[in-house]
């Protein structure tokens, strides 16, 4: 007595006659993403990288397997890729977005399409651009077993800041998730340790050891100036949170948290972005105005993780 709901008959026959179907019993899918870092497949259909990046990527695909034929439509989509191993064919039709091509299938079973114009067959993607393992978004850095690493090289109230604010990073996490954070100095750190690990840097290419190492040439601050591509802005009051890829490693990301002097490490020290409901893009710049703190520009980099292919909007120019 009490206990009936757990053994109720109507529930069990419900479930004696349903099933979810087998992988290679999907014919239909219908997909919808905001990002292939969230989410990128669904059964046999994998939106591997988008053309506008953070807007909802949509799929609407049907598989006749006797026919060898996939046929739908897709929005946002640049990279498309079918895993198909069962299809008992070496070839297979494809017509997407009214279009229609005849693709070679690989011995795996995984068919990559490209939008670039038009649907072309393609190689399987290049892991050093974008892709679901790691495809941007600030607070992407914040999983892969990361690792917070405390710049030691500035001052005394530079290195302060540095671990009071990855000490606080590391017990929100704690606190909110029940993680458990490495937070290691930099001189104690290996940067050729662990490579595949994500790892978040307090500090700037003055104050962090190995800024040099895990920074892309694409992006400098320091103290006094920051540079992004062939732009530059010389102040000492800026704040700046990103994301890039981790030099030698197709799966881990390198975040930024960091100033051109010690007002600009502190913009940063009040932004949510371990909060829920907050979202940051790739850049995010801060500025102190004196009546308060703007952000003086932000963006996303392109899907090959460079400034001149990604979108960035500037408060009163670079």
């Amino acid at each position: 007595p009490g206990a009936d709901c757990v053994a109720w008959a109507p529930m069990f026959d419900f479930f004696a006659r349903h099933r979810r179907p087998a992988a290679d019993e999907v014919r239909d899918i219908q997909f919808m993403t905001p990002s292939p870092g969230v989410s990128a497949q669904n059964h046999w259909a994998t939106i591997y990288r988008q053309q506008r990046v953070f807007e909802m990527s949509h799929v609407d695909l049907h598989l006749d397997p006797w026919r060898h034929h996939v046929t739908g439509t897709t929005d946002n989509v640049e990279v498309l890729g079918l895993n198909l191993p069962d299809l008992a064919s070496d070839s297979l039709r494809v017509t997407v977005d009214d279009q229609s091509l005849a693709v070679l299938v690989p011995q795996d079973g995984m068919v990559w399409l490209e939008y670039r114009e038009t649907w072309k067959s393609a190689r399987a993607p290049d892991p050093a651009k974008k892709s679901p393992q790691r495809y941007g978004g600030f607070r992407d850095v914040f999983g892969n077993r990361v690792q917070l690493i405390v710049g030691t090289q500035g001052s005394a109230e530079e290195t302060a800041w540095a671990w009071a604010k990855a000490r606080y990073d590391a017990e929100y996490l704690w606190y909110q998730g029940n993680a458990s954070i490495d937070v290691l100095p930099d001189d104690l750190f290996d940067p050729a340790a662990a490579p595949d690990r994500n790892v978040v840097l307090y500090g700037n290419a003055d104050t962090h050891a190995h800024w040099d190492a895990l920074v892309s040439g694409v992006m400098r601050m320091q103290n006094g100036v920051f540079n992004l591509g062939e732009q530059q802005l010389q102040a000492d009051d800026l704040g700046l949170l990103a994301v890039l890829p981790r030099p030698g490693s197709t799966v881990a990301s390198v975040g930024i948290i960091s100033g051109s002097g010690l007002d600009g490490f502190r913009l940063t020290e009040r932004r949510p972005y371990l909060k829920g409901g907050f979202a940051y893009p790739d850049l995010t710049l801060l500025e102190d105005r004196g009546d308060g703190t703007v952000v003086r520009g932000a963006g996303f980099f392109g899907n090959d993780w460079s400034v001149e292919h990604g979108e960035f909007i500037w408060a009163d120019g670079f």
